[in-house]
């Protein structure tokens, strides 16, 4: 009888220090995973943070770009403006050419010619 009890208690306590080997595994293992989250947690508040900067730096770069298109807007209808005046001065430079050649062929008529051109 006492040999069958021996038996059971050894058996028993094989048990236990199986149970006890499987929860320190299982606490290790949860160790590793709480250190994991943790870090893990520390990467996402990071991400987050470089987030929300990248978002307020892209929201600065868009109102940069409304201005820069805005400035870019002026600068091409005042080259318009420009071009048009410069297409207009050309004109006006070739009527004078052409008058002062035909003033240049008429000397005669020369002064009556500037006279005419005169402002009243």
């Amino acid at each position: 009888l006492v040999a069958g009890l021996d038996a059971e208690r050894d058996a028993l306590q094989d048990q236990l220090d199986a149970r006890a080997e499987a929860a320190a595994a299982a606490e290790s293992a949860l160790a590793a995973r709480a250190k994991a989250l943790d870090e893990t947690s520390r990467l996402l508040s990071m991400a987050e943070g470089r987030l929300t900067h990248a978002d307020a730096r892209a929201r600065e770069c868009d109102i940069e770009a409304g201005g820069l298109r805005d400035q870019l807007g002026a600068a091409v209808d005042n080259l318009r403006g420009l071009a048009g005046e410069h297409d207009m001065l050309r004109a006006e430079l070739r009527a004078a050419h052409e008058d002062l050649e035909v003033g240049a062929e008429q000397p005669a008529s020369r002064s009556a010619w500037c006279r005419s051109r005169l402002p009243a």
